[in-house]
């Protein structure tokens, strides 16, 4: 904590002697560009939104060599991002913010952070990962957003805006080349078809090749992705607008790269012994292992070279494909004195991930999930400003229905069965129908020039329906005969705050609000004749005090937040007692409300700009998390108490960047941009187990970009992650099946790209 509070203060003391960090300042010009925002689904200047909000611009995104949405990882304050665990694939967003967030991605479980693109609710984390093209802006933002975006976004929300065509008629063109064979195309074009009506066409190809290898030296986290988006963009004469648009991206990789970090003989001593009596002796035949390697043991911990190759094995097929469609219908009228916003959604998601999960040659646990997830929504939104503007308002209703299906393959120790006729594989089949109706409104009234007070509520309802299946694989036994759930939850969610403008450069703000995150079913019931157990509601309520300022002739801002966040009924994995048909009771690994806490912490953010070609920006994350509670089943999976850090919480996260414009004799100029990350220790397990921890680790990354004289072209060369840190980026424990498993960062990369401006 004292390295934490080091830094805080330092950035704190360079309030007076920096200035901003957005777009190139023009030769003369000093200031800052304002950031404008919807975090409060109207827009307004970032200075002056209530609400901890990190924004990336354009700019920003291309600066940070950004591909996609894991990017986001390192470059906002109080935020952990990586790929979800056990079933979920590497392309997977499992995002945490403040401490909160979702533990387990599977089917049907709901994130514990809203992902928005474009106004709409992205409701499946598989469905998170989407490429940054043709993006505009992107803002994080921290704590509950219940009122105004409702449930599921306990722990903040993430919207992505994408740029609107205008009918400029001009494009661009980027090619890109890098290491693993990188190969990416980009292409866009903004065309005027009349004088309201502007049509916008982008499209990406990238391939590469993977960075680790499994054991027979197959390529993982191979890729090939494609991804194609349209916009049509109306804008009548009679304050009407309507945009059109519609997005598809393809997916095919060769699955997650990771290790074996912990051996159970005890903890999975049945499974270790069918494997090494009738499993090993064939794989060492077949491969030529000699002792320790022969058989399942302690050898195969860390069989990692942490330059490329990461050990895994016993999978034929290791892959991570997705595909995704979504389409929008925004309707935008001013009627009178208020606007109405119709936003029209629909969107599809398709996976298929395949992986080994004990990263040994010998086939014992392999992964499968086969998933297949639609949603319609459809807000309207009512807003305007009354009494000689000193109320500000804005009503909504909304509704999303969420259906699909899952089915989660895991063929454990191949040969058993064939050997023994015993079957232990097994295949869940789910299905899921939600619908979620939502009434909600929020007001400003402007009591001074200065104070502002903000009252808002959200009434929310869910109705799930969850039907589960599940067999043996090859005996095709039933183990639990499928059955059909459901269940309704209703919350009302408030929100109050408070503005203060203590002067123009000075803004300051105190909040309360609530969010919470749905309930639902165990989608892992693995205890013959039980049905899933359900799971509550997780509940929060976050009080948080703010200043904006905007400092040295607005060539600076620095914005702060202190917060603090009582974290109720958390949802948790944890070892279950359950009850049989018989009466007696045996254990299951299982989601169930376990535990409470308490969360506190501060983020700081200052965008600088001391002279007109330099830029610099840096934010610090201070977050403390403890529990208060914990159910008798977490203490019993495996000496959790309460000293316990929260998973994916880092205590502290750093960022900086600088960024210097080099003009040119010949007109041109040269833009060096260099960044970096810092994260302290993160837990992966809720039991703090030492192997499932990620040591705090540094990142660096570093870009140089040239602007030809006529700026119609561009040259740029990047590398990322400079020092080629390789670091834990989640880990599961399976230690029933004798053992645990990490997955790891990507190395150093590096490439180049052409860009030409049509």
């Amino acid at each position: 904590m004292r390295r934490a509070l080091a830094i805080a203060v330092s950035l704190a003391g360079l309030t007076g002697a920096y200035p901003a960090f957005g777009q190139a300042a023009s030769e003369h010009s000093v200031g800052l560009e304002e950031v404008v925002v919807t975090a409060r689904k109207r827009e307004e200047s970032l200075q002056q939104a209530p609400v901890s909000v990190t924004a990336l611009t354009s700019d920003m995104i291309e600066a940070r060599s950004m591909e996609s949405f894991n990017d986001l990882n390192n470059y906002a304050p109080n935020i952990e991002l990586n790929n979800g665990r056990v079933d979920g694939g590497g392309s997977v967003a499992q995002l945490y913010v403040r401490g909160v967030g979702q533990e387990d991605y599977s089917f049907p479980n709901d994130p514990g952070v809203g992902v928005y693109l474009d106004g709409v609710y992205v409701s499946r984390s598989s469905a998170g990962d989407f490429g940054f093209m043709g993006v505009e802006r992107i803002e994080v933002l921290r704590g509950p957003q219940g009122t105004l975006y409702g449930k599921n976004t306990i722990g903040g929300a993430v919207n992505v805006i994408t740029r609107k065509p205008t009918g400029s008629n001009t494009g661009e063109l980027e090619f890109g080349l890098g290491r693993y064979d990188l190969l990416d195309i980009k292409a866009s074009y903004d065309l005027a078809l009349s004088d309201n009506l502007a049509i916008g066409l982008s499209g990406m190809s990238r391939s590469r090749d993977g960075y680790g290898h499994d054991f027979t030296g197959r390529e993982l986290r191979k890729e090939n992705k494609e991804a194609l988006r349209f916009q049509a963009n109306y804008e009548g004469d009679n304050d009407f607008t309507a945009l059109l648009q519609m997005d598809w991206s393809k997916q095919e990789g060769t699955g997650s790269v990771g290790a074996l970090r912990q051996f159970f003989d005890d903890g999975g001593a049945g499974v270790v012994t069918l494997v090494n009596t009738y499993v090993a002796p064939a794989v060492a035949a077949e491969y030529g292992l000699e002792a320790p390697f022969d058989t399942f043991n302690e050898a195969w911990i860390n069989r990692i070279d942490e330059t490329e190759h990461f050990l895994s094995g016993g999978v034929e097929d290791p892959r991570d494909n997705n595909e995704v469609f979504g389409s929008a219908l925004t309707l935008d009228w001013l009627l009178g004195d208020v606007d109405v916003k119709s936003i029209t959604a629909y969107r599809t998601v398709e996976i298929d991930v395949q992986r080994d999960g004990d990263h040994s040659p010998f086939p014992i646990t392999t992964v499968a999930v086969e998933e297949e997830t639609f949603q319609l929504s459809q807000e309207l939104q009512f807003s305007g400003s009354a009494f000689e503007q000193k109320l500000d308002w804005i009503l909504g209703l909304y509704a999303i229905r969420e259906w699909g299906d899952n089915s989660f393959i895991a063929p454990l120790i191949k040969g058993v069965y064939e050997a023994t006729g015993l079957d232990i594989s097994l295949i869940t089949d789910t299905e899921i129908d939600v619908l979620s109706t939502a009434i909600f409104g929020e007001a400003t009234w402007h009591v001074t020039d200065k104070l502002g007070v903000t009252f808002g509520g959200r009434m929310n309802r869910d109705d799930k329906e969850y039907t589960y299946a599940l067999d043996r694989i090859y005996s095709g036994a039933v183990v639990v005969p499928e059955i059909t759930l459901d269940e309704t939850w209703n919350e009302f969610l408030p929100k109050i705050s408070a503005e203060y403008a203590f002067s123009e450069e000075v803004n300051g703000y105190a909040s309360y609000g609530e969010g919470y995150k749905a309930g639902g079913w165990n989608p892992r019931t693995l205890t013959e004749g039980t049905e899933p157990q359900r799971f509550e509601p997780e509940y929060i309520s976050t009080y948080e005090v703010g200043l904006k300022t905007s400092l040295w002739d607005n060539r600076a801002t620095f914005n702060t937040a202190v917060f603090f966040s009582d974290y109720e009924d958390i949802q948790l994995i944890a070892v279950t007692d359950v009850e049989l048909p018989d009466g007696t009771t045996t254990v299951d690994t299982t989601i169930n409300n376990a535990g409470a806490g308490e969360i506190y912490g501060a983020e700081f953010e200052l965008v600088v700009r001391p002279v007109p070609n330099l830029m610099v920006h840096a934010g610090v994350g201070l977050l403390h998390t403890e529990f208060t509670e914990l159910g008798q089943s977490v203490i019993d999976a495996g000496t959790a108490t309460l000293d316990n850090e929260f998973i994916q919480s880092p205590s502290l996260t750093f960022n900086a960047a600088v960024e210097y414009t080099q003009p040119l004799g010949n007109g041109g100029q040269l833009v060096w941009f260099v960044d970096s990350a810092f994260k302290d220790d993160i837990e992966r397990s809720v039991q703090n187990f030492d192997e499932l921890r990620t040591d705090a680790y540094w990142q660096f990354n570093a870009r140089t970009t040239y602007t030809s004289s006529s700026d119609n072209w561009q040259l740029s060369a990047y590398v990322t992650n400079i020092t080629d840190e390789i670091y834990m980026t989640n880990g599961v424990d399976v230690r029933g099946l004798g053992s645990s498993e990490a997955y790891y960062s990507r190395p150093r990369e590096y490439g180049i790209s052409f860009k030409v401006f049509l």
